[in-house]
């Protein structure tokens, strides 16, 4: 053979194996793209799986709605039902004065609402006060949960606010 001949033989080596090394390089590039894709779509299965457990959790709690979306928010015959055989509209009425004190004059009906939930949560925590223990106790037998009772307890305080220190005032 000739030194053209081991010339164009060199070459053709030459572009395979820089060939060779390029798709080296490019299937390494796009298995890094793969695992990265991969790792995104475990992530992303994970928040799936708990916006779906979030989702069947709530339509399992608001299979029995408590608290009518219309404007003003008002509780309906299950929410008043929940309110009066848990102890809690009468826990609001023996207890009014004292919650009442947390409002401040000169606020809104949507402050009002606002305040009210505010002033349940803190309320709904207190495990000291048998009447509230109560309550908690009514509700976990009836499968409800803290939102729940937040929920119609809030409206209820709400609406007795309202009553007596706005709508008297008109």
């Amino acid at each position: 053979m000739g030194s053209d001949a081991w010339i164009i033989v060199g070459s053709l080596v030459a572009n395979i194996v820089a060939w060779l090394v390029g798709y080296a390089v490019f299937i390494g590039k796009q298995s890094e793209k793969i695992k990265h894709i991969e790792q995104e779509n475990i992530l992303s299965r994970k928040k799936l799986d708990e916006i779906s457990d979030r989702l069947s959790k709530l339509e399992g709690i608001r299979e029995e709605q408590l608290v009518s979306r219309k404007s003003p928010l008002s509780l309906t015959d299950a929410g008043n039902k929940l309110l009066s055989e848990s102890g809690a509209e009468a826990y609001l009425k023996d207890n009014k004065d004292k919650l009442f004190e947390h409002f401040t004059a000169g606020i809104t009906k949507l402050d009002i609402q606002s305040k009210s939930r505010e002033i349940i949560k803190e309320e709904i925590k207190k495990t000291n006060v048998d009447a509230l223990n109560n309550i908690k106790e009514y509700a976990y037998n009836q499968g409800k949960d803290y939102e729940d009772l937040i929920d119609v307890m809030s409206i209820r305080l709400r609406d007795m606010f309202i009553e007596e220190k706005i709508d008297k005032k008109d």
